[in-house]
């Protein structure tokens, strides 16, 4: 856990970390995670004008073109963004809101306009937020007489319900022709991968299409490459957005989803799908726009439903049980309390880059406890060999219990924990996630720990065997010489377990700092006892020489040998069913 929160991701079960690694399909919000979530207005539109932005200019400088009037002030009213005046440098402003609205009211303010007396004129009276099905908010304010209500939201939602559009200080009934026209600009717009709003007011003649508004949220610069190393590590990235289908399908085509000519759907078109169709299709689509929260739902229900391990974003109460739906739920950075409680992992920083470096560290994480896990259970294996085997030939314990306890925990405790601290290897986003089902230990890792156990342990006993039977010695030099062997042995070749299928000549047996001090202590705390009176009688110990030293080094040799023997076979006949499978 303390490795994925150096990433800038804080994991809330520690179950999680495991499931991590096993993530298959990532479902991910665009905006704030893909993109920067720094929102720009470029343009303001009309049905017949367009507006340009420079950058450069400052709030409160630009004369508010008569065009554009309507439509700045009435978006502006249909705001809940608030600016905050921070002395009279303009540009130390800060504007506080949803990341659309802040973007907003930034470029109405960079018009003069005469915000206080607006708002007296125009008194809000009413508001139905922003609704995720709708796609749009209203406000209701009271002007002179009567009421006004004003609507911002998703370009197509708003154009449908306007039957007139505001143009040059008139009213005028949308032709189809005029329609169609408005719609092609949206489409222009859109193909651009840019963000449009737009805005309207209901009048007694009906609702009056004003125009819109052009936002840019760039994608963020580490996104792409990402992409391409999730895509190498076998994930599924699958984008969603509120934004309009080609807007989403752009941004999906600039970051490296490969958006084929059915990869984009629609939550209205998922609205029509039954369960049935929608598996059908859930391989081909990379990207969902116009979504709800009760879309998330099922499209992570659809691909656990093809035993698929699934991670989904989210960030509003909304979104709270698609992320406990989901196998990993992740609340990004900006998230509610009640999302941040529901989520399995929480983004302290919103990049799409540290969804990608958790799952790294989930994969690192369970191979390491591979690693633990083969390391400990050949040791202990080993240990069950030799006793057994005295006991089938009739001969004294070649250990005694306290010595077992003495290499299980003094030598091996060390050794076992700094293994945890093992490093990625190079190829561990190189291959697809493990099946939700796969087991700790597949049949390879089983044979390993079989082998490694079985091999060096038959010689430890016929040499147990040798020193009682053939060549009569102490007993408790015997014992002496097979216990310190056991512990030097499992100290040196932890070494060949930092890689489980790689070569001890092909790693850096040097790069954990944890494990040479761990194997250094574990060592002294092993070879002290034997010249120390005290621990000689604890332990059942004696001194041993230079000859014995030896040989039991002889037998560390061999023991790696036996060991990085079997990872080739192993290696190679894997190697062997993959080509076979391939055929």
């Amino acid at each position: 856990m303390q490795r994925i929160l150096k990433k800038d991701a804080l994991v809330k079960k520690l179950i999680a970390t495991e499931t991590l690694g096993s993530t298959s399909v990532v479902c991910v919000d665009k905006t704030g995670t893909l993109t920067e979530g720094v929102m720009r207005v470029e343009k303001i539109f009309t049905v017949e004008s367009e507006f340009v932005f420079d950058v450069k200019t400052k709030y409160l400088e630009l004369p508010l073109p008569k065009e554009y009037e309507r439509l700045i002030q009435f978006t502006y009213l249909c705001n809940n963004a608030v600016a905050n005046h921070h002395g009279k440098d303009r540009e130390s402003w800060q504007f506080i809101g949803s990341p659309t609205e802040k973007a907003l009211l930034e470029a109405v303010f960079r018009f003069e306009l005469a915000m206080p007396k607006l708002k007296q004129e125009y008194l809000r009276v009413d508001e139905k937020p922003f609704d995720s099905f709708t796609k749009m908010m209203t406000t209701v304010h009271e002007h002179g007489a009567g009421r006004i209500a004003i609507s911002k939201g998703a370009p197509e939602r708003i154009l449908t319900q306007c039957e007139y559009y505001w143009q040059a200080g008139e009213v005028k009934k949308i032709s189809e022709k005029t329609r169609t026209e408005i719609a092609q600009l949206f489409t222009k717009y859109s193909l651009q991968g840019k963000r449009l709003i737009a805005t309207c007011y209901r009048a007694q003649s009906g609702w009056i299409f004003l125009g819109g508004f052009v936002i840019h949220d760039p994608v963020r610069e580490s996104v792409p490459e990402t992409v391409r190393l999730a895509h190498q590590a076998g994930l599924r990235v699958i984008m969603i957005t509120g934004d309009a289908g080609l807007t989403a399908r752009s941004i999906a085509k600039e970051i490296g989803l490969k958006v084929g000519r059915e990869g984009v759907l629609l939550g209205e078109e998922l609205d029509t799908m039954s369960d049935k169709d929608l598996a059908e299709r859930i391989k081909e689509i990379a990207v969902y726009a116009r979504v709800t929260p009760t879309h998330k739902i099922r499209i992570v229900k659809a691909w656990q439903e093809f035993g698929q391990v699934v991670a989904m974003t989210g960030d509003g109460v909304n979104d709270a049980p698609a992320l406990k739906a989901a196998d990993i739920g992740i609340a990004v950075g900006s998230a509610t309390d009640v999302t941040r409680e529901t989520a399995d992992l929480i983004l302290l920083k919103n990049d799409f880059s540290v969804i990608i470096e958790a799952i790294r560290q989930g994969r690192i994480i369970f191979q390491n406890i591979k690693k633990v896990t083969v390391y400990l259970l050949t040791d202990s294996f080993s240990e069950v060999v030799l006793v057994l085997g005295s006991l089938f030939f009739r001969l004294p314990l070649p250990i005694t219990a306290v010595q077992v306890l003495w290499v299980n925990l003094v030598t091996d405790g060390f050794t076992s924990a700094a293994l945890t601290t093992e490093k990625s290897e190079d190829d561990v986003m190189r291959f697809k996630p493990r099946p939700k089902d796969a087991p700790l230990l597949d049949r390879q890792m089983k044979t390993l720990i079989a082998i490694m156990a079985t091999t060096t342990n038959v010689v430890l006993l016929i040499l147990f065997f040798s020193l009682i039977k053939i060549w009569p010695h102490d007993l408790i030099y015997a014992r002496t010489l097979i216990f310190v062997a056991l512990g030097v042995d499992s100290l040196f070749y932890v070494f060949s377990c930092k890689s489980l299928g790689k070569s001890i000549f092909k790693i850096n047996i040097f790069d954990n700092i944890f494990l040479l001090y761990a194997v250094l202590f574990g060592f002294v705390l092993h070879i002290v006892p034997l010249y120390i009176p005290f621990f000689q009688k604890v332990l059942s110990v004696v001194p041993l020489g230079f000859k014995d030293w030896f040989l039991i080094l002889a037998l560390v040799i061999f023991k790696v040998s036996v060991i990085e023997l079997t990872k080739y076979i192993l290696g190679r006949n894997k190697q062997a069913r993959q080509s076979r499978s391939a055929i």
